[in-house]
């Protein structure tokens, strides 16, 4: 709210701007309503309802999986090894232990051979401390990437990705449940055929 103010106070955008933005998301909130009174008003079962509900939502998710710089060639080739930061549940770690056989919280991070996936998980819903990495895990991830072939994924916020320009492959998900992470690790085994857009300007920096 703070930027779309200061864009505002500054004449990046004017009222004709937002006028017209709230033109598109009132279109597109119509598009859903009617989209799921006609998709779910027959009378299926609630365990179909249910079933094709979630697939819906996993293809959403799944489109929005968005690669912003990878120089990994083929990451199903290497073994890699995720370490989690921020505000993710018990449920989020038993998901990459059960894709990838283990999964370590990003204080437990050991160098070793293998790739490190760094997941920041940042609960844009909360606009409080969750919004944000610790410093602490801000600076270790970037003594992470500037030194290892590393994979940083964000889930949540884009903007906490600026620090880590340096990292072999960055991803964004802009969302932190656990139906993100099933969409990203299936957009991750299919080698991210296709992605998705970021949809904001990210300032990044090195130092």
């Amino acid at each position: 709210m703070k930027e779309i103010k200061k864009a505002y106070e500054w004449g990046f955008i004017n009222d004709k701007m937002i006028s017209q933005a709230n033109k598109r998301i009132s279109k597109i909130r119509e598009k859903i309503k009617k989209f799921f009174s006609n998709k779910f008003s027959m009378p299926y079962q609630d365990e179909i309802r249910a079933e094709e509900y979630l697939l819906l939502i996993h293809r959403a998710f799944k489109k929005t999986v968005t690669v912003i710089k990878n120089e990994i060639e083929d990451f199903r080739s290497y073994k890699i090894i995720p370490y989690l930061a921020g505000a993710y549940t018990d449920e989020i770690k038993n998901i990459f232990q059960n894709y990838f056989g283990f999964a370590y919280d990003l204080e437990d991070y050991r160098p070793s051979r293998e790739i490190p996936l760094i997941a920041a998980f940042t609960n844009i819903k909360a606009a409080g401390i969750e919004y944000l990495l610790r410093g602490q895990q801000n600076l270790l991830i970037r003594e992470i990437v500037s030194n290892d072939e590393a994979i940083v994924v964000s889930f949540g916020s884009p903007y906490v990705l600026s620090p880590f320009k340096k990292a072999k492959a960055i991803i964004s998900v802009y969302d932190s449940c656990e139906l993100a992470v099933l969409a990203f690790l299936d957009a991750f085994n299919e080698g991210f055929k296709n992605t998705g857009r970021l949809p904001v300007n990210i300032e990044w920096f090195d130092d």
